[in-house]
């Protein structure tokens, strides 16, 4: 007796082991686009070409491949300290844009996003949902740093 659970098995597995692939390469483009677009900021004279960035990629995905096989009991330890380098980014992001910023616009801003994110444009309703707390904070600091 044929039944469809092998065929939809496959079918899932096969989409599984794609979207890892292609989460891989994806990321490991953009971290080699990030790479190369800061050599490009930091020496004015390079000019980038296409092979560079393809060499970029897939020495960031051997990398990648090289510390999870041979340094996996680390691990636990580099994902701490690099959640603890963001919330500290976090902080020092923030008050960095709080220090800048112009305090003059502030309650004119909050009526702003008051009214045309959380009520609506007219008044009557939101818009369909509300920004994470970290970027609605960097959102309003930059709407509202220079008036």
């Amino acid at each position: 007796m044929l039944t469809a659970r092998p065929r939809l098995t496959n079918g899932t597995g096969y989409l599984v082991a794609l979207g890892w692939q292609l989460g891989i390469a994806a990321t490991a483009f953009l971290a080699g686009t990030i790479l190369q677009g800061l050599v490009v900021l930091n020496y004015p004279t390079y000019s980038p070409t296409r092979w560079q960035g393809t060499l970029i990629v897939c020495a960031v995905v051997l990398f990648s491949v090289v510390f999870n096989i041979s340094l996996a009991r680390w691990l636990p330890i580099v994902e701490g300290v690099l959640l603890v380098i963001y919330f500290i980014g976090f902080f020092i992001i923030n008050h960095t844009i709080v220090g800048v910023g112009s305090s003059r616009q502030r309650s004119r801003c909050v009526y702003w996003l008051l009214e045309y994110r959380w009520l609506g444009h007219n008044g009557r309703g939101g818009d369909g949902g509300l920004l994470r707390a970290d970027q609605l904070n960097v959102w309003i600091r930059l709407r509202c740093a220079h008036g």
